[in-house]
């Protein structure tokens, strides 16, 4: 398969998009930070912003 890298996909009540540095903070408080959700992850919920900031870098 040939890669053509992310694109966005949207409708009228979805839109998933490539991570961004400005996305850290929402996600932080929407779902890396939350037991609940993160229990169903291969990672535990992060405990600070600048965790999921560090994880952000390394997904770049």
């Amino acid at each position: 398969m040939k890669s053509v890298g992310t694109k966005n996909i949207e409708t009228n009540r979805l839109l998933l998009k490539k991570l961004t540095k400005e996305d850290v903070s929402v996600a932080y408080y929407n779902w890396c930070n939350s037991e609940s959700v993160t229990k169903y992850l291969l990672w535990k919920r992060h405990g600070s912003v600048e965790v999921t900031k560090k994880q952000y870098e390394k997904w770049e």
